[in-house]
């Protein structure tokens, strides 16, 4: 799904992809898994980006709910790929399916791109709209 949403420093979110279903639980976690991956454009003008984080979560009812914060770091030094003047960026955020989701109830799919120490980074959409909280255009049934 393409996107266009721009961060400072020239960081701009550019799409996102669900990665099928969810996941059985496994050995790390207890609960079932739903990935999805964005897509990053970074300025050439970025060598050493930012240290960031993605923290995907659930909107219900207009509230963020569940948070799960992934580094962007290994991403960004293991999936990189020349993009016009700068470098595309796929990066995986695993979100868990939440034992207490109601079943049957469509939820939209949130997304935070946040600074190391947890500072949330407000982009803007291309016809200027402030996002704080970005509501992906992609929901999840439990």
């Amino acid at each position: 799904i393409p996107l266009d949403v721009r961060y400072p420093s020239g960081i701009t979110l550019c799409g996102i992809s669900p990665l099928g279903p969810p996941s059985p639980p496994d050995a790390f976690s207890t609960l079932p898994m739903l990935h999805v991956r964005l897509w990053f454009r970074f300025p050439a003008s970025l060598e050493v980006p930012p240290a960031l984080c993605v923290a995907p979560g659930y909107a219900i009812d207009g509230a963020i709910t569940y948070k799960n914060p992934t580094p962007l770091r290994a991403d960004l030094d293991a999936v990189s790929f020349p993009f016009a003047s700068g470098r595309l960026v796929a990066v995986d955020a695993p979100l868990p399916v939440l034992e207490h989701l109601e079943p049957g109830v469509p939820l939209a799919i949130s997304f935070d791109l946040m600074t190391s120490s947890g500072r949330r980074l407000n982009g803007r959409a291309s016809n200027g709209t402030k996002h704080r909280h970005l509501i992906l255009p992609l929901t999840f049934t439990p």
